[in-house]
């Protein structure tokens, strides 16, 4: 799968305007938007070791290695509880929440100058591959943050305007996800300003189609155009969108 997308920046006074605005656009109420991310660093090249099939006197060339990103969908209610990362269990009577999702995105592809064109992958993670994260000699916890907003969908686009929130502080270095969420006011943004990002973005199945890239690519500019006047729609530096681990 790949993804096409721009991005804007929102001042928080701007906020509920923009809000209107894109359910007006949408046709649709705002959908409340809280997720969990954490990030992780892979401690082992999956190729490391393998034995060359075709020619047995080389190595194998390794694969790129990428930081992993897990997400999970939140309710607000969830602040302020008990909440383990490796977990699969909501609290409280033992229904699943929402699931793991394990999200992997490409460097963006240099050729596209107007917008972000890059490979991404989401798979649901079962209880037992969440497991692996626990083991410190496979994977470094790296981070972990919230994002609040809103979400949409126009036509084929994807709009999700959010902002992230880091964890209160902590007196000793985070190496672990931390198993109780904070109350929701306890949470500080990392931008101070309170500004808001704006992302809309959308997916193919095959980037081998080109007819497919085109008509993603024409939408996403439709929906730019439309958005002219109420936020700028851009691309960021390729580069500050790698998830490579060095």
């Amino acid at each position: 799968m790949h993804e096409l997308a721009l991005y804007g920046q929102i001042p928080s006074t701007r906020y509920e305007q923009v809000l209107n605005i894109l359910a007006g656009v949408a046709a649709m109420k705002p959908q409340t938007a809280y997720e969990r991310h954490l990030i992780y660093k892979p401690l082992r090249n999956r190729d490391e070791g393998r034995v060359n099939k075709k020619f047995p006197n080389r190595p194998v060339k390794p694969q790129i290695v990428v930081h992993q990103h897990l997400v999970r969908e939140l309710a607000e209610g969830d602040f302020g509880k008990e909440s383990p990362a490796i977990s699969a269990k909501a609290e409280g009577g033992g229904v699943e929440s929402a699931p793991w999702i394990l999200r992997t995105q490409d460097v963006p592809e240099p050729e596209t100058k107007n917008l972000v064109l890059r490979g991404t992958t989401e798979t649901v993670m079962s209880s037992e591959s969440l497991q692996h994260y626990a083991d410190s000699s496979m994977y470094s916890f790296v981070a972990e943050y919230i994002t609040e907003g809103h979400r949409f969908i126009h036509k084929d686009v994807v709009i999700h305007l959010h902002r992230i929130l880091r964890f209160p502080a902590q007196a000793e270095p985070q190496s672990a996800p931390q198993n109780v969420l904070p109350p929701l006011d306890a949470f500080t943004l990392i931008d101070p300003s309170g500004a808001f990002v704006l992302e809309a973005a959308v997916r193919i199945d095959d980037r081998t189609k080109q007819s497919l890239v085109s008509a993603a690519s024409e939408e996403l500019m439709r929906f730019r155009d439309l958005m002219k006047g109420v936020v700028e729609l851009k691309t960021p530096e390729r580069l500050a969108l790698d998830t490579r681990v060095r």
